[in-house]
């Protein structure tokens, strides 16, 4: 049964790319008329998305929306067939064993997707937003009911579009794996290149990314609405087509058009990312600000160049501009929890609320558990730096590819031909602000690791124009190898894999009972009893919320949420204050005394440091 799921799996994801794939090709045709499948696909996803981002301001994310996506995704392909034709021809002509290397990784990712979701911030937050989502257009103040709904993550915009029709209920099995095997696949192109002697720099670029991706098949939480890992992987794959555009160094205007895709795909998947997870700030404006700045240098005919650049600029503001009016609607902030450029409507979040999360979001990825006065100025590095001493996948190893193209750059004085080292400015800028706002392994992995690739391309580039077949073999086991050794193999089975045979059909996220609670505005929310996970109960459902919440207009949660008074100033230590203020249960034994029931409810001030905000 579990062959089964996983085999609907990957008909559903070849569905959604196929559709996602005619969506970009009719984009990128228009804009530079030279393209392959897997710039298509990803030029898809944005400008999915920014239709998507679109629509939602007036209606929910329906069955309409996805069914015109879907008849202009198969009109896209019928009218570039011969392009899709040419191109599959092309990767056709491989033998039986790089098909299976192909195959193999998409299945195994499928097969870990059939398994049960048990993300925790999916039961927290992430399927209420999607709940949301197809059953409202975009709410105004909905931050107001839970703080983690104001996170404005397109990934939950993307999983609402895929619970429609067939897939309904379902599509947290959908999202995470697509985008993964998308990038496994890039991967295994090199590999393959590589063991077929014609490979280039940016395929030495993109053999170090198989340690993190490996990781990721194997035990990564790929079921649910998790937003970091998407990011990071579409991280990587703008920093590969990135890593591409800067190596062109051609004064030919002809071999310019076979970058004019990259360039495009690059800046629109660095604005997405934004759009995914703000953590990736930094990284974003630093990549496509690079991107834009090599076109610039480039020789090439000035309506080529000012074309690309105007079209990288247009789909970048078609995602970026709904995206900051989607937070002011949803919180008051264009980048809540940041409280910066506050717009002066009747349901934004009160901002010492608003401060305060994003003070608790920092002390927790510092250091997750502990008081504010850990984690503030720079008490929080000593012990920060014991625990990532002895993290394989995101500081042993990166640590590892990076001295050692370092050195070998100083040594052979490959740091005169800097075209590779551009990329190290996106990337260590990344790694600088991701360490000085979040400084938590899951938000700055794709920095981290395109430091790693960048610095690491140049060893197994002189590694590998000096070793026989046999010897390219090894040094592509070793770093296979290094991926299983980094996802902890004594435990991956009983864990991850072990499960998996208990599969008989495609889980649903977990039946919560909820009770529900009056407000003395009239509105009554439903409270889960015995979690603070909402999962997929009834709307408005939230854990923690303000006595002073109240609906906005009429009796319809269609029109939003506000909070009636100003909040008093929050003590900044552990939340205290706001564990008072936020309503769980009015008893003082914890009993719900409005209901028939005998469970105690959960106290907010019994869940250490406020551990919830995770």
């Amino acid at each position: 049964m579990m062959l089964v799921v996983a085999l609907l799996i990957v008909l559903a994801w070849a569905i959604c790319a196929s559709v996602m794939a005619g969506l970009g090709s009719l984009v990128l045709e228009k804009l530079c008329g030279d393209w392959n499948i897997s710039d298509a696909f990803w030029m898809g996803l944005c400008a999915g998305v920014g239709v998507l981002q679109l629509y939602h301001f007036w209606r929910p994310i329906d069955n309409l929306i996805v069914a015109l996506l879907c008849a202009v995704g198969i009109l896209g392909v019928v009218l570039n067939r011969n392009s899709f034709i040419s191109l599959i021809r092309r990767v056709s002509n491989v033998g039986l064993g790089t098909v299976c290397a192909y195959v193999a990784p998409v299945l195994l990712i499928a097969a870990r997707c059939a398994g049960p979701v048990t993300h925790y911030d999916t039961g927290f937050y992430g399927a209420m937003a999607v709940r949301w989502f197809v059953t409202y257009p975009l709410v105004p103040g909905l931050t107001n009911l839970l703080g983690q709904l104001g996170l404005n993550s397109n990934v939950f915009l993307f999983e609402a579009a895929l619970e429609q029709g067939p897939s309904r209920d379902l599509a947290f099995h959908l999202l995470v794996g697509l985008f993964l095997c998308a990038l496994v696949i890039r991967i295994v192109q090199s590999y393959a290149r590589v063991l077929g002697g014609q490979e280039n720099v940016v395929d030495c670029f993109v053999l170090p990314l198989a340690v993190p991706a490996t990781v990721w098949v194997l035990n990564a939480e790929i079921v649910g609405t998790n937003t970091d890992l998407p990011t990071s992987v579409i991280s990587l794959v703008a920093l590969i087509a990135l890593f591409d555009v800067v190596q062109e160094n051609s004064k030919s205007a002809e071999k310019t058009e076979q970058f004019g895709s990259r360039f495009i795909v690059a800046t629109s998947l660095f604005t997405l990312i934004v759009t995914f997870k703000i953590t990736a700030l930094a990284l974003a404006v630093l990549g496509w600000g690079l991107a834009v700045f090599r076109v610039a240098l480039l020789d090439m005919p000035r309506e080529r160049r000012r074309a690309l650049i105007l079209a990288s600029v247009g789909l970048s503001c078609a995602l970026a501009i709904p995206w900051l009016l989607r937070g002011v609607v949803l919180s008051g902030y264009p980048f809540f929890p940041s409280s910066a450029f506050a717009f002066p409507v009747d349901w934004r979040v009160p901002r010492e609320i608003a401060d305060s999360l994003a003070h608790f979001n920092r002390s927790w990825a510092r250091l997750p558990h502990a008081s504010f006065a850990e984690t503030d100025g720079a008490h929080w590095m000593r012990p920060w730096f014991r625990a990532a001493i002895k993290n394989r996948v995101d500081f042993q190893i990166p640590a590892v590819f990076s001295l050692a193209g370092l050195v070998i750059a100083l040594g052979h004085g490959t740091f005169k031909n800097l075209s590779r080292f551009w990329l190290l400015v996106p990337s260590l800028g990344g790694v600088v602000f991701w360490f000085l706002l979040a400084p938590a392994f899951r938000f700055g992995e794709a920095a981290i690791w395109a430091t790693a690739a960048c610095l690491g391309s140049v060893a197994l580039q002189l590694l590998l124009s000096a070793t026989s077949q046999i010897q390219t073999r090894i040094v592509l086991l070793g770093i296979g190898a290094m991926g299983i050794w980094c996802s902890y193999p004594r435990t991956l089975y009983r864990v991850y894999f072990r499960p998996l045979l208990e599969v008989h059909g495609f889980s649903h996220v977990p039946e919560v009972r909820t009770v529900p609670y009056p407000l003395s505005s009239g509105l009554t929310v439903n409270v889960p009893i015995t979690t603070n996970q909402c999962w997929n109960a009834d709307l408005p459902c939230s854990p923690y919320f303000l006595d002073e919440l109240q609906l906005r207009r009429d009796a319809s949660p269609r029109w939003g949420f506000r909070v009636e008074r100003p909040i008093m100033l929050l003590d900044t230590d552990k939340f205290t204050p706001l564990h008072r203020r936020y309503v769980r249960a009015k008893p003082s034994d914890g009993v719900c005394s409005n209901c028939h029931l005998t469970q105690p409810i959960l106290d907010f001030t019994s869940i250490g440091g406020g551990s919830i905000f995770k």
